[in-house]
């Protein structure tokens, strides 16, 4: 039965059954309140932008680019800075099904644009980014239903312009709305805002400075230096002629656009201009009848952002009439190329050789090979991962330990583009086609004695029929048998040219050239060693020296610890990678756990300064343990314990006790600490009973310790607890509170206005509200209140939920509960909880997705801060035996600082426990999805860290290419794990991401070592530059 009302107001759609929407298509979200498609984005009807040196100038040029035919614009000016962006979109809602009596109205349209503009390098740093909001007067209560027209300008800052930088301007106009709700109850209407979508152009403008250049004269890639400009004397009838031809310039950058040639009688410097006319590719070449005497030819060759190159020639067609000859081309095919009239020799394309062009050889038309991804995978083994995109060596050595890995995904990129600009085809030559005709990985295993096994060959691209010019690759093996130590798995990528011409009817093939990349994988279970034969003594300092020194400044004196150790640490195979330290308070016999957390920690690579450590006490022991790693991921540790505390140390650092009668004021210390605290107790305690008789409660359960105070940030920077849910602009004041003021606290009803719901749950709603602490102040809160206010089961588990959290210790990544509320018998008890006006984490995240275009840095350092603070938060959680079970980027909130708050966990009901179907699946832990009766452990929570760290960095997409639980199972019980993310660094996904998502639970890091480690990419240890002076 339909139940939807001005409570469910299910428009523009329907009510389907119950307060169910079946919305229209394009719509959904809570009561089809969000555009979902893009069947109902907006439309972007015209849009360019200007670029230009500054508006109103004397000299003003500029260069326009304009959607849908010129996207891309080549400018070859350094002094451009002035950007004008202009546009106009619209929105009309073309189907909606008939209004119910309880919706008045619905107003959608255009209701924000924005231009947004990045700089970028040629080397792909980033350089400049800025937004420019349209300004209009579109907005979400004021939709534009007409034609939204924006323009914005923008000078950018100046700065060197360089050959290959790159602007890109992107255009967005959003549209949505809202729908005015008639309450049938109280005939008061009401807004509700329909959210939108985004539609987006973009233009990119890449800067030139660079003329084109002839690949024989210029780059000295082939021999045909005179084929940048070539004229013969030819006769038509009795009539002389000139023709005109040239090859192999090429424009790397932009292109070539077009060539323009001037025919002058006479010489270069005091002919005539005769003829002039522009040249494209593909055009008959140039034929003109002379006359006797001196012609020159003027050849500009101009790139598709205005830079030009010229050459000339003089002919004298006097001395050149005696000895013309018949032409000997009509028999020749010498295409891509093209014939000399008087001998009826070929001049090749560059690259391509033979009597007729026909083969590809130099080396300017090689294909090339790069992009190449490689996985090995076993079940209960963390995968070996390689990628480089930037690596060229042909030869690429690369080490492993793991050799139980058996299965093999192979990833690479494949692509031929011809250089150089196509000569004048030949009416002979009907067709050209040229491009990749294979593509194919060889796959061998060579043993440590010599032999070689051949496992496989993996072809990507096998007929010539479509002679791809981009060819992506991705195959799949298992290795036979097994591996072992110093045995290598050879792969060699291969790549091939080739093409056909039909020539006089006949389809002659191209003989094409091959290229290839060969990836060596060496197993290497070998740990590094110390080769050192200098004496016991001396060998323990090579291995590992920490030396104790003293830094003294004026006011101060610092103890520091130096390590070092000697250049003796050797690996047979793959070589010494590099050298991690960790410095932990003395630790005696004890084994180094993963719950022992270092002091300091770091990594060290030949060439960097020995790191120290400022022990800021001298009366303190310290373990210091120096870990060698090789490039195949074995390792040996080394450890040494250092106690400065010994007499030998305390001598060497000034602290041997005098005889005399020094200073002993610190023997006081102690008594008067005593009589200060006995007479703290005292007088608290006489309060307290004063208080008591007066008939005020004990002073730790008073509400009246609460002080709402005007903002005075330096007075109150000391206070226990400080809000930092709002702005500092938004908040009225700084709320704090003692230690005695517990973390359930009663609210009364009466200060609490509750307002908007802002969405509905399985068991509660959440709603916008207003408390009022000492009924003077305000601030914005969240009241998690029951759906269902009559069910005593409910009620009961808001209480249990209400306790449960509000007996989890503050912390600042972890949502706070300020209160509850029991009094309001209508509404049942709810929480009071701080409001976080960001929103959620997924939503920042797709928010940063829909601006398209590379990240800036200061949002990929937030993506990793982020990152942190939710370890942070889930650390503390982990801490007090709380196990979240549903950790995911929409149970993440931020609050009006941006700083990530953990939210969504606690008590369920008595059916939870049987019944996990609400629980997010691909979040879930391997071990949690193969066994539903298991218990969620710490363990499964990193597990679901580990997938939300890949939804930060892939801005929010979904794991997993399904949802299906058994699919998923048999999915990650294979090895497979989510791909890296493109904004991913390595050293995330390899040595946090995947270790999360262990097979084995026991291996899988706590969440202190995942904050740490995150901190560590994060914040890199400086590099230390004080002066250290040793003893």
């Amino acid at each position: 039965m339909c139940q939807c009302s001005w409570k469910f107001p299910c428009y523009p759609g329907t009510c389907s059954s119950g307060t169910n929407c079946r919305c229209t298509p394009g719509f959904g979200g809570a009561h089809c309140g969000s555009i979902i498609s893009d069947s109902q984005s907006p439309n972007i009807t015209s849009c360019k932008a200007t670029l230009s040196d500054r508006t109103g100038s004397r000299d003003h040029s500029e260069a326009v680019a304009s959607w849908p035919y010129n996207t891309t614009v080549y400018v070859k000016r350094q002094d451009w800075n002035h950007v004008k962006v202009e546009w106009t979109s619209n929105y009309n809602l073309t189907t909606a099904p008939p209004r119910p009596s309880y919706i008045r109205s619905i107003l959608l349209g255009i209701v924000s644009g924005n231009a947004h503009l990045r700089w970028h390098s040629q080397d792909e740093r980033y350089l400049f980014s800025h937004t420019l909001p349209c300004g209009n007067g579109d907005s979400a209560s004021n939709p534009n239903q007409g034609i939204s027209s924006c323009r914005v300008e923008y000078s950018f800052p100046r700065h060197t312009i360089k050959h290959e930088d790159r602007l890109e301007v992107g255009i967005s106009s959003r549209n949505g709305g809202y729908k005015v709700v008639l309450n049938t109850d109280t005939n008061l209407v009401k807004n509700h805002a329909i959210k939108g979508r985004d539609a987006t152009r973009n233009f990119t403008y890449i800067f030139d400075f660079e003329e084109p250049k002839h690949i024989c004269r210029d780059l000295d890639k082939c021999a045909e230096k005179d084929s940048a400009l070539m004229t013969y004397v030819a006769k038509n009838g009795t009539q002389p002629q000139l023709e005109i031809q040239w090859a192999n310039w090429v424009d790397v950058t932009s292109g070539i656009e077009k060539y323009v040639y001037t025919i002058i009688r006479g010489s270069i410097q005091s002919g005539l201009s005769v003829h002039k006319k522009e040249w494209r590719s593909g055009n008959p070449w140039p034929v003109y009848i002379v006359n006797t005497g001196t012609y020159a030819v003027l050849l500009k060759v101009l790139d598709r952002a205005g830079n030009e190159a010229t050459v000339s020639k003089e002919i004298n067609v006097d001395e050149h009439l005696p000895t013309v000859s018949p032409n000997f081309c009509p028999s020749q095919n010498c295409y891509p190329g093209f014939c000399v009239p008087d001998t009826g020799n070929c001049i090749c394309t560059a690259g391509f050789s033979g009597d007729n062009c026909n083969t590809i050889s130099g080396d300017i038309q090689d294909p090339t090979i790069k992009t190449i991804q490689i996985m090995l995978t076993a079940n209960h083994s963390l995968p070996y991962v390689y990628e480089n995109a930037a690596e060229e060596s042909n030869i690429i050595n690369l080490y492993t330990n793991k050799l139980d890995l058996a299965d093999l995904k192979l990833s690479w990129e494949a692509e031929y583009r011809m250089m150089g600009d196509l000569p004048s085809r030949p009416p002979s030559v009907s067709d050209f086609q040229i491009g990749l005709v294979s593509s194919k990985a060889e796959l061998e295993i060579e043993s440590a004695g010599g032999s070689t096994k051949k496992e496989a060959t993996l072809d990507c691209l096998k007929a010539d029929t479509s002679l791809e010019s981009f060819v992506s690759c991705s195959q799949t093996h298992r290795l036979y048998g097994s591996r072992k130590d110093h045995d290598r798995l050879k792969i060699v990528l291969k790549a091939e040219n080739g093409g056909h011409k039909i020539a006089s009817g006949q389809n002659i093939k191209y003989q094409g050239k091959t290229v290839q990349r060969q990836i060596n994988i060496h197993y290497d279970t070998e740990a590094p060693y110390n080769n050192c034969a200098a004496g016991s003594g001396k060998c323990e300092d090579e291995e590992l020296k920490v030396a104790i020194g003293q830094q003294i400044s004026v006011n101060k004196k610092e103890i520091l610890l130096t390590l070092s150790w000697g250049d003796n640490w050797k690996d047979a195979l793959s070589g010494v990678a590099n050298f991690h330290y960790f410095i932990y308070s003395y630790l005696g016999t004890k084994k180094i756990g993963l719950g022992d957390a270092p002091l300091a920690n770091g990594s060290w690579t030949a060439g960097d300064r020995f790191p120290t450590y400022d022990v800021k006490s001298d009366k303190a022991a310290f373990t210091v343990v120096l870990q060698v790693l090789d490039k195949a991921g074995n390792n040996i540790r080394v450890r040494r314990d250092i106690d400065l505390t010994s007499p030998r140390v305390a001598a060497l650092l000034g602290n041997v006790p005098s005889d005399g009668g020094g200073d002993q004021s610190g023997l006081l210390t102690v008594p008067i600490f005593f009589f200060i605290l006995v007479v703290a107790v005292v007088a608290l305690g006489a309060v307290a009973v004063v208080r008591r008789r007066h008939g005020y409660p004990w002073l730790w359960k008073d509400e009246k310790l609460k002080f709402w105070q005007p903002k005075k940030r330096h007075e109150y920077a000391t206070a226990v607890y400080h809000n930092d849910t709002y702005d500092e602009d938004e908040d009225q004041g700084i709320y704090y509170e003692s230690e005695a003021y517990g973390r359930s606290v009663e609210i009364s009803s009466s200060h609490i206005v509750l307002g908007d719901t802002l969405c509905y749950g399985h068991f509660a709603i959440i709603r916008h509200a207003e408390w009022t602490p000492d009924r003077q102040n305000s601030m914005a809160v969240i009241a998690k209140m029951l759906k269902d206010a009559k069910s005593i089961t409910d009620r009961q588990l808001m209480l249990d939920k209400i306790k449960f959290v509000g007996d989890v210790p503050r912390h600042e990544n972890v949502l706070a509960m300020l209160g509850k509320v029991t009094d309001d018998f209508q509404t049942g008890p709810y929480m009071v909880l701080e409001y976080c006006k960001n929103g959620t984490l997924r939503d920042w995240l797709l928010a940063q997705k829909a601006k398209g275009g590379e990240l800036s840095v200061d949002t990929a350092d937030r993506m990793t801060e982020y990152a942190v603070q939710i370890a942070a938060g889930m650390e503390h959680l982990s801490n007090n035996m709380i196990v979240h079970k549903r950790l995911m980027s929409k149970n993440v909130l931020l609050n009006g600082k941006m700083v990530a708050k953990v939210m969504g966990f606690g008590p369920e009901g008595k059916d939870a426990a049987k019944n996990k179907s609400r629980l997010p699946t691909k979040w879930m832990a391997l071990e949690i999805l193969q066994d539903p009766q298991l218990k969620y452990t710490t363990a499964s929570d990193v597990w679901a860290f580990g997938i939300t760290l890949w939804e930060i960095y892939s801005l929010g997409d979904l794991p997993y290419p399904t949802g299906h639980k058994d699919k998923l199972i048999t999915l990650l019980e294979s090895g497979t794990r989510p791909d890296k993310p493109v904004e991913c660094p390595d050293d995330i996904y390899n040595q946090v991401m995947l270790k999360c998502m262990d097979h084995d639970p026991s291996k899988r890091p706590s969440f202190q070592q995942i904050k740490n480690q995150l901190n560590d990419f994060f914040h890199p240890p400086p590099d230390d530059s004080g002066i250290y002076y040793g003893l």
